[in-house]
């Protein structure tokens, strides 16, 4: 950290360069802190887009990349602090501390927990600046954290998916810290413990390790998976775990909500037939795996025990997801006479033989314009291609 003023000047006066270009004009400015310089300028620009409402104060201070990477959006953490309030709280996975400041407008205490003396320092810079008097700062790891602890209302984790050597990992196990090896004594000082997960992991392979889960929340912003967050609680029905499908948008958040035993027990129709409207559901319901009660709540019939796409005679505005108008559908070996006048499209496949890419190149296509195709199996597994374009 620096309060050079030369350094400062520097910054202001290149927020909006290449941050690589700027690093090959190092030895012309030897007067300033070059290395922070750069740093507060690469991560205000990341800010812009992740972060847009820290951009106000220009005297933030921003860690490294890596922590710019894995701090939460503005979004993400806006919305995690709307599901719990009380007392007390405590993050033990500080970081650059976005979750912390959106949790302390949600309980009367949060304390920050950082093993990093630096992001600690960072932190406690920031807060300042912010206005933001009701955390307490512990640079300390969470082991003697919580041995050193009485009890809180909620604690938020989000282990570290970085190994020893900076490289990425997705297992539980691996991550740092290792939730499943702290998991009980961190039970024992909170009725409640939200986790922030990778969205590739499985969601069932976590179910089987952390059986204490009582909801799961797949977040998605603008129809892209970014959080698997998990609530760990006490003596919970473990038969009967929530869902919660949230996908937000510019205008509105879509949210669907389920449990285990209506999944199970939800009453579907497989279509015999393609009908006039094709329905994709979004990216957070897909990862949530409400495949039957997606068809049942929106009164479709499914194409395939496997193939994740729905369709209907009426349109549905209020569908969870994009919804197209259905072309044409037809055999592979029909594919040549059907698309000889279309020379690019948008390809997707569902429970289909081929990748997307080994589809588009065995049809000779190239991407984009308001063709979609999408290579799928339907009911007694027959293999089409559905040619369809947006119905909005």
């Amino acid at each position: 950290m620096t309060n050079d003023a030369e350094t400062w000047k520097f910054i202001d006066a290149h927020l909006n360069d290449d941050v690589r270009a700027l690093a090959l004009k190092k030895t012309s400015h030897p007067e300033i802190n070059y290395d922070f310089a750069l740093r507060q300028i690469q991560g205000r620009q990341k800010a812009l887009s992740k972060l847009p409402s820290l951009t106000l104060f220009p005297r933030l201070l921003y860690p490294a990349t890596v922590s710019m990477e894995q701090c939460s959006s503005e979004i993400t953490a806006k919305f995690k602090a709307s599901l719990v309030e009380g007392k007390t709280m405590a993050d033990l996975s500080g970081g650059f501390g976005i979750d912390t400041i959106h949790f302390a407008t949600k309980f009367r205490h949060c304390h920050y927990v950082e093993p990093q003396k630096e992001l600690c320092e960072i932190f406690q810079h920031n807060i300042k600046i912010l206005s933001i008097n009701n955390i307490d700062i512990h640079n300390s790891d969470l082991e003697y954290f919580v041995n050193n602890q009485k009890n809180f209302d909620f604690l938020y984790l989000d282990p570290s998916r970085r190994d020893a050597n900076g490289k990425r990992v997705v297992n539980l196990e691996e991550c740092s810290p290792n939730i499943l090896q702290y998991k009980q004594q961190l039970l024992q000082i909170s009725p409640k413990i939200m986790l922030k997960l990778s969205p590739m992991l499985d969601i069932r392979q976590c179910l089987r390790l952390l059986p204490e889960t009582s909801d799961v929340y797949v977040l998605s912003v603008d129809n892209e998976c970014k959080e698997l967050i998990l609530i760990l609680q006490h003596n919970i029905d473990k038969k009967n775990i929530k869902y919660h499908a949230i996908n937000i948008l510019k205008d509105k958040t879509d949210t669907f909500e389920y449990d285990d035993s209506e999944e199970a027990g939800a009453e579907i129709e497989f279509a015999t037939e393609l009908e006039t409207y094709l329905y994709e559901p979004n990216t957070a319901l897909l990862k949530a795996g409400a495949f039957k009660m997606t068809a049942q709540h929106f009164e479709l019939k499914k194409l395939h025990l496997h193939t994740h796409l729905y369709t209907s005679k009426i349109y549905h505005s209020d569908f969870q997801g994009r919804t197209f108008i259905i072309d044409d559908h037809f055999l592979m070996k029909e594919s040549k006479e059907k698309l000889k006048s279309i020379a690019k499209a948008n390809i997707a496949v569902r429970n289909f033989p081929l990748t997307a890419d080994e589809l588009k190149k065995k049809l000779k296509l190239t991407d984009g314009g308001d063709v979609y195709l999408f290579g799928v199996s339907l009911v007694g597994d027959k293999k089409v291609i559905i040619r369809a374009h947006k119905a909005e």
